[in-house]
């Protein structure tokens, strides 16, 4: 697993990418001026451990069959 972290202006804007190509902007969230362009570090983290959990639930209940939509 390799990503990739490249600093896009003189603020806080980064570009963080994987070896696929996908990418994800990050930015400060509790900058004072100029407008926030992409999740914080912290969401990120959030985003990643919400989508590990929901992986291994929808894997659970396909496995009973149950086709879950929206997990909240």
């Amino acid at each position: 697993m390799e990503v990739s972290l490249e600093r896009i202006n003189e603020d806080y804007l980064f570009e963080v990418s994987n070896a696929n190509g996908h990418k994800v902007l990050l930015d400060n969230k509790s900058k004072t001026s100029g407008e926030v362009q992409g999740v914080s570090p912290m969401e990120l983290l959030l985003m990643g451990v919400a989508g590990c959990s929901a992986i291994d639930i929808v894997a659970i209940l396909n496995k009973q069959k149950i086709d879950p939509k929206v997990l909240k």
